[in-house]
């Protein structure tokens, strides 16, 4: 929960929950204080714990002054929809003209999962409230983002019950409610849109004609449950015969047998998505990437495709790249999923791919030497190839047809070398003329070897190229033994993954063997991770003075983002001023001294400190209470 529950009643007795706490049923349906769970607190604190009072008085008013509709209009509507995602608007028609504070309310039936979330952007009309009445026009300032925030299951701080606050008891939280059926409960939260609402009657000129826009986002909504939206206003200045302002405006609402015709509200059923997807491109030459772009609704939380329909789960990202490297004809099949449900969408010989024609090209690993001289032919040919046909010398033979093969000149002289590439797409031929000089041997010095990177603690794949200081043969073990000339023959690229030993020698065309060369590679690819933190995580009545450790899998150092490391006031919402340092494994924070029974969060963001071997560690934050 983000915000501890504060309920005053008319004594004002203030209840202050320690821990974790469970949502509760309001204590009364008036004059009661109830805490809203924005993590900033009340847009209008006057009582200093984030709490608005509640219907002031009795009586039978305060349905007539809030509208909930679509448009910004003083209309009444009442919608319901399975969209996950929308907007509606809540608007003020009262004779007053305004409303200092507009707070939404979101009840939700059933049993509501650890994931659910809903994220809501709210906009519209500040001023500074008055105890004495209206704000002039020139006092207001249009704010099209007065909040973003998402909250979560912990953030119900009421119910389960049947009603919502009103000067009635047993007032109903949706359109129709049967107020009989008491198993029918909600837990209920309170979010304070930081705007007011205007009045066309009493301004003009107003963007949503004065109204608060607001936009929703859930997930995780259950199959079938209710999500409510009922509006609530506050105003600062009195009404006639009291003393303080107050919550004393809603949303109507009709009972299962009430007709009133301008009930308004907005309520969202949690549904199965539908899965829905688009491909660009849908046909071309192998190999063919396409890039799928989700087009489901129903707010999804995962997806599941299958890119040639074999039954195998290809990717679960939203909007992923596959690459068809054969040619065919291939199903796509979606499956996305939330709370509610699955769903999938099969699209039959969706993608079309081609084989396109070779283009053939090659290189030798070397190009002239004494005899016998040993050559490397590697095969650079382009597109589908399914066959190789390599003529080494030009006289219409024949000699291999290995993809990359081997041959040895014997004889000095000057050879032309021809390769030939078939597959799918047709056949294609290179001929390099004059491409390998041969002369006779009189070599007996050792050839020299090297790597280009050299052997230390590194956080990444690596990359090695061998090279050899004349042409010849570069031999090598990768398990630390000493290589020969039947170990290992090095053609290309070396890719380390992991912690390894190499050791290599070179020999060159006249039988020449170099030294043994070894290089040893530490990959070291974990990041660190928090291993416990003092204070724990949500703990009460911590030290106002005590300093705040976080204790890493591993020693580490400051990174990228080491100044972006803060401790925030949460009542406040403002940094306070830390010093920080690093210890062996250990992050210590120490802070001014802080404020009694205050909640406080630390957070370290991710590329804040690395290890040794450069790893940055992930984002990690706390939040912690202090004591007296």
């Amino acid at each position: 929960m983000k915000k501890y529950i504060f309920v005053a009643f008319t004594c004002l007795m203030v209840l202050v929950l320690c821990g974790s706490a469970s949502a509760a049923e309001m204590p009364d349906n008036n004059q009661v204080y109830l805490d809203v769970s924005n993590d900033n607190g009340a847009y209008v604190d006057v009582y200093g714990n984030d709490t608005y009072y509640f219907m002031n008085g009795t009586g039978t008013g305060g349905t007539n002054a809030l509208r909930i509709n679509l448009d910004g209009s003083q209309n009444t509507v009442n919608t319901f929809t399975t969209n996950q995602s929308g907007t509606f608007y809540l608007a003020t028609r009262g004779g007053k003209g305004y409303i200092d504070s507009g707070i939404l309310m979101l009840a939700v039936n059933g049993s509501i999962p650890d994931n659910f979330q809903v994220t809501i952007n709210a906009g519209g009309y500040t001023w500074t409230p008055k105890s004495t009445g209206a704000p002039l026009f020139s006092e207001v300032t249009y704010n099209a983002n007065t909040l973003t925030e998402t909250f979560y299951r912990s953030d119900f701080i009421y119910g389960p019950q049947t009603w919502k606050p009103y000067f009635q008891a047993d007032y109903p939280l949706y359109e129709k409610q049967d107020m009989t059926n008491t198993s029918n409960k909600f837990y209920i939260m309170l979010i304070d849109l930081y705007a007011g609402m205007l009045s066309n009657s009493s301004y003009s000129g107003m963007q949503n004609n004065g109204a608060i826009k607001i936009d929703y986002s859930f997930q995780n909504l259950p199959l079938d449950s209710l999500a409510a939206f009922n509006g609530y206003g506050y105003m600062m200045a009195p009404e006639t015969g009291l003393t303080e302002g107050h919550v004393g405006w809603t949303t109507r609402v009709n009972t299962i047998s009430q007709t009133s015709t301008d009930s308004n509200g907005y309520y969202v059923t949690g549904t199965a998505p539908t899965a829905a997807f688009t491909a660009t491109p849908t046909s071309g030459t192998a190999p063919l990437n396409v890039q799928f772009t989700d087009q489901s609704t129903g707010s999804p939380t995962s997806w599941a495709w299958d890119f040639n329909n074999d039954g195998t789960v290809d990717s679960t990202a939203q909007n992923p790249s596959y690459t068809y490297s054969t040619a065919g004809t291939y199903t796509v099949k979606l499956t996305a999923t939330n709370a509610g449900g699955s769903n999938e969408e099969i699209k039959t010989d969706y993608i079309m791919v081609n084989y396109a024609a070779p283009v053939a090209n090659f290189v030798a690993n070397t190009t002239s030497g004494t005899a016998p001289l040993a050559v490397h032919f590697t095969d650079q040919s382009t597109d589908s190839v399914t066959g190789w046909s390599w003529d080494f010398n030009n006289d219409g033979t024949i000699d291999s047809t290995q993809q990359n093969p081997d041959y040895i000149y014997s004889t000095a002289g000057t050879y032309t070398v021809k390769l030939t590439v078939t597959g799918p797409g047709g056949s294609n031929v290179i001929t390099k003329t004059s491409y390998i000089t041969v002369t006779n041997n009189s070599d007996t010095s050792a050839p020299r070897a090297g790597v280009d990177n050299k052997g230390g603690l590194f956080n990444t794949n690596k990359k090695l190229i061998l090279w050899m200081s004349e042409p010849g043969t570069i031999y090598y073990t990768l398990n630390g033994s000493t290589p020969t000339t039947s170990s290992n023959k090095y053609t290309g690229p070396i890719i380390i993954t992991a912690t390894t030993t190499l050791k290599f020698m070179a020999v060159d065309m006249a039988g020449n063997p170099s030294g043994v060369y070894t290089e040893k590679y530490i990959i070291d690819k974990v990041t660190p991770k928090v291993a416990a933190t003092k204070p724990l995580n949500y703990s009460t009545r911590y030290s106002r003075t005590g300093t705040i450790a976080f204790r890493l899998s591993e020693n580490i150092k400051s990174s990228v983002n080491w100044s972006k490391i803060h401790v925030k006031n949460l009542a406040t919402g403002k940094k306070v001023l830390i010093t920080k340092w690093i210890s062996g494994s250990y992050l210590y924070i120490k802070t001014g001294l802080r404020f009694k029974y205050r909640w406080y969060q630390v957070y370290v963001p991710a590329g804040a400190v690395k290890d040794v071997a450069g790893n940055n560690a992930a984002a990690f934050t706390i939040k912690f209470k202090t004591g007296g």
